[in-house]
């Protein structure tokens, strides 16, 4: 019998999706066992915070194992923890005012 749940897997390019479209993709997690859905709810409630997380740190603040944080990562169709943290510190807005300049209208003079 076919699992009637949805499925989180990303399809391409997850490392250029949004950090917005990321936590949205963590709201659909709440179907998932307690253990991924506390993970996945610490992280939308604390993005900036999460971001700079160890493993064990993360694992410890949303009372869940390790191995529950890395399970949550690879059924957002990510590698692992270290490929999620990289998508949720992508912002590609910011990069590019960080080079091009303080403000979308600004130039190089």
């Amino acid at each position: 019998m076919a699992d009637p749940r949805p499925t989180l897997k990303a399809d391409d390019g997850h490392l250029h999706a949004s950090r917005q479209a990321l936590l949205s993709r963590l709201e659909d997690a709440f179907y998932l066992p307690s253990a991924l859905a506390r993970v996945a709810q610490y992280i939308i409630e604390n993005p900036d915070k999460a971001v700079h997380l160890s493993l064990g740190e993360l694992s410890a603040r949303a009372q869940s194992g390790q191995a529950s944080v890395v399970r949550l990562c690879r059924e957002l169709g990510f590698s692992g923890f270290k490929a999620f943290k990289l998508a949720l510190a992508a912002d590609p807005g910011a990069e590019s005012r960080r080079c091009c300049g303080s403000s979308p209208g600004s130039r190089r003079k």
